[in-house]
């Protein structure tokens, strides 16, 4: 049976201690000869985030399980796989279905077994937890900074412009474009609609081209801003 091993680190993790390419490397391969599986090639994805599937590494793998080149995946921890539970389960899905294992050293998992894989799907879940617990976090945090008017990102929102001290302040122009948009909104225009409206009223972006809708709706969801 070939069996081919797989790492990946995102760029926040590359000075990480335990998550290293060199690292994974390692104990994937001391457990190939711990366990007599010949490990015929390791696949990697260096500074490749864990939130998306399409990861060249990833892909190549994927493709040798279609062609059925591959009997088992050996990996170290089930999120270089991925951090997402949807994801991770289509992964093993696809997997099963060419009959190929999903190995899992630091976790001692197996999907040969019943057992391993509903561990695998467990152990999916809580990654995919942790990761939206993040997310929550984040978001809670750029709320407040929203409320309380400070500067949460590079640019500031249409309306608004940050002054020295990164406070938020209301810019009189933009402010009279957000309530036309509101009131296109209420009036029940699309968002391209609204775009092509405020351009038919010689209203432009700050960029002098067209109004893409992630602006627009951004600006409708900034209302309480």
């Amino acid at each position: 049976m070939k069996a081919v091993g797989y790492i990946r680190v995102s760029t926040e993790e590359q000075a990480v201690s335990g998550l290293s390419l060199s690292n994974q490397r390692e104990k994937i391969e001391g457990y190939g000869k711990l366990h007599d599986l010949v490990i015929q090639e390791i696949v990697s994805d260096p500074g490749q985030s864990g939130a998306t599937i399409d990861r060249p590494g990833l892909q190549s793998i994927l493709g040798m399980v279609r062609r059925r080149e591959i009997g088992a995946v050996v990996i170290l921890k089930l999120d270089r796989l991925s951090r997402c539970q949807k994801h991770i389960l289509e992964i093993i899905e696809l997997l099963e279905r060419y009959q190929v294992r999903l190995i899992s050293v630091q976790e001692s998992l197996d999907t040969s077994s019943a057992s391993g894989r509903f561990v695998v799907s467990l152990l999916g879940s809580l990654s995919q937890l942790e990761r939206e617990t993040i997310s929550e976090r984040t978001s809670s945090a750029l709320g407040e900074l929203r409320r309380q008017k400070r500067r949460f990102s590079k640019h500031p929102p249409l309306g608004w412009r940050f002054d020295g001290s990164g406070k938020m302040i209301e810019h009189p122009k933009e402010q009279k474009t957000l309530s036309m948009i509101r009131e296109l909104h209420k009036a029940g225009l699309s968002l391209r609609k609204i775009g092509a409206e405020l351009l038919n009223r010689g209203i432009s972006p700050r960029n002098g081209s067209g109004w893409s809708t992630s602006v627009i709706r951004n600006a409708i969801r900034s209302a309480g801003v």
